[in-house]
């Protein structure tokens, strides 16, 4: 299907393979409820994504603009269930003491090299999506490789790798970023959990 004696192409599809595993990675570990936390890979992913399909020199017929739409919107759809189904939680001691000493080794860095901090918000709360939201994502790339093979086989509409590559990205980025928008607006929604009451926040958390 892909001409791999490109070395370009073969790279590409790699780098995509491997947002891939560390997708997977993220979905299955407890991560820190921050902006720079949800927000860090899919504005990474759209920008190379973007980056991506400006360096290709196919330009896009109908059929693959209105193909590539129907996998982004399908995407988005899966990232705002992705992120209703994300379980939250109160962060522990040992997540608030590793930003905590992120924070600090950011402001020392950045006074060594005379620039001001702007301080991040206290860490609250940690989410993990499990197994059930990692099927999730399986079924988006399944869904993304069948619709292409299917338009490939029977409307001929097909993309080189390179754009294949790309559009992975932005497929990541769009179900990331809805995951990311649903999982901050629960943890907005949340009271903030105090020492005393940080059982409770997170057994609230978890029935959300």
């Amino acid at each position: 299907m892909f001409d791999f004696s490109n070395g370009i192409q073969l790279s590409t599809l790699l780098a995509a393979a491997a947002a891939v595993v560390y997708v997977v990675y993220t979905q299955l570990t407890w991560r820190p409820v921050s902006s720079r936390a949800l927000w860090r890979f899919p504005a990474s992913g759209l920008i190379l994504g973007v980056a991506g399909l400006q360096g290709t020199q196919a330009v896009m017929n109908g059929g693959q603009l209105g193909l590539t739409a129907l996998e982004l919107a399908l995407s988005v759809g899966m990232g705002v269930l992705a992120g209703a189904l994300t379980k939250l939680r109160s962060a522990t001691p040992k997540a608030i003491g590793k930003q905590a000493a992120k924070d600090r080794e950011r402001a020392r860095r950045e006074a060594a090299e005379g620039h001001g901090t702007v301080p991040r918000a206290p860490l609250r709360f940690e989410s993990r999506s499990g197994l059930l939201v990692l099927c999730l994502l399986v079924a988006v790339l399944a869904l993304r490789f069948g619709l292409m093979v299917l338009a490939k086989r029977y409307l001929g509409i097909g993309f080189d790798a390179r754009t294949m590559s790309a559009l992975i990205w932005l497929m990541l980025a769009a179900y990331m970023g809805s995951r990311a928008l649903m999982v901050s607006t629960r943890a907005a929604k949340l009271p903030l959990p105090a020492p005393e009451t940080a059982p409770a926040a997170s057994a609230q958390a978890g029935r959300m």
